[in-house]
């Protein structure tokens, strides 16, 4: 368990190193999505080769928690920790865990 917690830990604070540095060319684009409402988002995204799921969830995410670079770039880490939970339960304790 001391290595589950370290491996998750480790992750987590890999992800936060630099979160609040400058925007790339595809965050800026989910952002400019992410302002419309849902529906001029998913709008946007079927002209787009890319599912609507993750514009939307950041169009809610934004709405929530602001429209900062740092707040878009939480919701990936929010997924990336929900992820390596999930892997780290079902390798160090059960498939049950892990769901």
């Amino acid at each position: 368990r001391v290595v589950f917690a370290a491996l998750l830990v480790g992750g987590v604070a890999l992800r936060l190193n630099g979160i609040a540095g400058s925007i790339w060319l595809d965050e800026s684009i989910s952002l400019l999505q992410a302002q419309s409402s849902i529906s001029e988002t998913v709008k946007m995204v079927s002209e787009d080769v890319h599912t609507p799921l993750y514009p939307v969830l950041l169009n809610l995410w934004t709405t929530i928690f602001g429209e900062s670079v740092v707040s878009a770039r939480l919701l990936s880490i929010v997924f990336y920790i929900t992820v390596i939970l999930y892997k780290l339960c079902t390798r160090f304790l059960d498939a049950e865990t892990g769901l």
